[in-house]
């Protein structure tokens, strides 16, 4: 047990534990149930939004988003924040991939509570996680690449959890629609191979004239058209195929850990979705899948990954992802993306290259 769990009594996990068995837990939700979240992408603010949460993403990124999960209270303050943003950069592809673009994550924890070396753990574990879940699935490695040999797009992901209340969900599950919906509403100029020798600009086109120093061709030379019209700038292919983490948690009912080792339960056990830091306390186990839902209809589970002690028998991680696959389209409907018109013109100068 870390710094960060919770500590609680043997009654209260008790307590917690047969309320999920009963399909009724502390907050009044059932066990497939999550809390409502808001994502806010650039230009996707109202009036009606209160100041609290009213403030824009990073308008001079590529792409940005902030989550949100309200507090129940009006006393309380926000549970859950954070904050993704995407910088891309024209680079050399690596000698292993010369044709494939590249993608690095990188996650914070800014929240004021616990000690400097708990947060480290805490976004450490955070980071690994949504790197062997996501990051090969996130967007088309290929498509992103510009010029095999020479010039490729290589994507910076930073994720930001500014604030984590004692009540929020599971941070892995935000991180992933917010990485999600940061993506989405990233644009990349649209760029060409060009034979000029010397800068020009007209039409709205910038001719940018690279010096060519990738080391596997010394003596060439690529220069790189630039389209500078922002309705023309797309985001990066293939990421209305990203997938989702539908963190799955396992208790077990007292009397069960009563007569039985908790890294041998294998009896009745109780799935919830979306649990509290106090959940997780009282949790065998915890199971994190990558589900793509790009088909709709037919939802596919791409990753798992196990956290926390505890073994499971192939029967319960055999309903563990039976109730991901359902709680996949809750997951979609609990975190909301508040709809907009972007205002791209602040990001006209990151189109064209000086």
């Amino acid at each position: 047990m870390d710094d960060s769990t919770p500590l609680l009594s043997r009654s209260e996990m008790d307590f917690i534990r047969e309320g999920c068995h009963q399909n009724c837990r502390v907050d009044g939700r059932g066990r497939d149930e999550y809390r409502g979240y808001r994502i806010v992408t650039e230009g996707s603010m109202s009036h009606e939004d209160n100041s609290s949460t009213s403030n824009p993403p990073l308008i001079l990124s590529n792409g940005s988003a902030r989550l949100f999960e309200a507090a129940r209270h009006a006393h309380e303050d926000v549970s859950l924040h954070m904050l993704c943003s995407v910088k891309a950069e024209v680079v050399h592809p690596s000698a292993l991939h010369p044709a494939q673009g590249a993608m690095e994550l990188h996650v914070e924890s800014l929240t004021s509570s616990g000690p400097n070396s708990q947060r480290r753990k805490t976004q450490d574990e955070l980071e690994a996680t949504l790197s062997k879940l996501l990051m090969r699935d996130l967007v088309d490695l290929e498509a992103l690449c510009i010029v095999p040999y020479h010039y490729v797009w290589r994507l910076h992901v930073d994720l930001f959890v500014l604030t984590a209340g004692s009540s929020h969900g599971s941070l892995c599950d935000a991180a992933s629609h917010v990485i999600r919906a940061a993506l989405q509403c990233t644009r990349l100029p649209a760029i060409t191979s060009s034979t000029a020798t010397a800068n020009e600009s007209h039409n709205g086109l910038a001719k940018a004239s690279f010096r060519n120093k990738n080391p596997l061709f010394p003596h060439g030379g690529v220069e790189l058209m630039v389209d500078g019209d922002l309705a023309v700038a797309s985001p990066p292919p293939g990421v209305n195929q990203a997938p989702i983490i539908v963190s799955v948690t396992v208790l077990a009912n007292s009397e069960v850990l009563r007569r039985t080792p908790v890294s041998a339960v294998s009896v009745a056990p109780v799935l919830i979705l979306d649990a509290t830091p106090d959940e997780e306390a009282c949790a065998v186990a915890q199971v994190h899948v990558a589900i793509d839902r790009s088909d709709g209809s037919n939802p596919l589970i791409t990753a798992l990954h196990q956290s926390r002690q505890g073994s499971l028998p192939l029967n319960v991680l055999t309903d563990v992802c039976a109730i991901a696959l359902q709680g996949a389209m809750s997951a979609e409907a609990a975190y909301v993306i508040r709809p907009g018109r972007n205002d791209l013109g602040l990001l006209q100068e990151q189109f064209l290259f000086q």
